[in-house]
C-alpha cells in the first residue's frame, strides 16, 4: 500500500517539531493537496538511476555563484523528472528543498539541501545533493534532529 501525506500534516508535523535559529515556527510550502511517501528502496532506485545527472561536487565552484540551493533544485528536479516519466498516474513525490542549518551537514552556517520522507517510518530525513554523485544514499542522509536541526523553510 502506497504511504501518503497531506500538506496539512507537513505543515503540522514542522509547527510541532521544528524551530529557526531564532525559535520561530519553521515555514511550509506545499503546491500539492497530497504527496507519496516513498518506501526507502523507492527512493535507492531513483538515486541510483539519477545519480549520473548529478553535478559531481567538484563542480561546485563559488559561493553565491553554484552552490548548495542550486544542488538541491537539480536534485529535486531530477527526482521530479524521473517520478512524471516512471509513475506518471501516481500522486506527486514528497520531496523538497529546505533551509537552515543542520547538524548532521553543516551546523555552523546557512545551508540548503533536500528533504524526503520516508514511507517506511514516516520520518524525515535530509539529502545532502552535493554527496549523492559520489556517496552512497545512506552517506548522503541523515535524519531530523529535533533541537539540533534549526530548520527556517521548507518547500515542496
Amino acid at each position: 500500500m502506497v504511504e501518503t501525506v497531506t500538506r496539512t500534516t507537513l505543515k503540522n508535523f514542522a509547527r510541532d517539531k521544528m524551530r529557526d535559529h531564532n525559535g520561530k515556527v519553521t515555514r511550509v510550502r506545499a503546491s500539492d493537496q497530497e504527496m507519496e511517501l516513498p518506501a526507502i528502496t523507492l527512493l535507492r532506485e531513483i538515486v541510483d538511476d539519477i545519480k549520473p545527472n548529478m553535478p559531481s561536487k567538484d563542480e561546485f565552484t563559488k559561493v553565491n555563484f553554484f552552490d548548495c540551493d542550486d544542488y538541491s533544485f537539480i536534485f529535486k528536479g531530477l527526482v521530479s523528472d524521473w517520478y512524471r516519466k516512471k509513475r506518471p498516474n501516481d500522486l506527486p513525490f514528497a520531496i523538497g528543498i529546505a533551509w537552515g542549518y543542520f547538524s548532521s551537514f553543516s551546523p555552523q552556517e546557512f545551508h540548503s539541501l533536500n528533504f524526503v520522507f520516508i514511507g517506511d517510518d514516516r520520518k524525515l530525513r535530509w539529502i545532502e545533493p552535493q554527496m549523492i554523485r559520489e556517496s552512497t544514499l545512506e552517506q548522503a542522509t541523515a535524519r531530523f534532529r529535533k533541537g539540533h536541526d534549526k530548520v527556517s523553510l521548507l518547500i515542496l
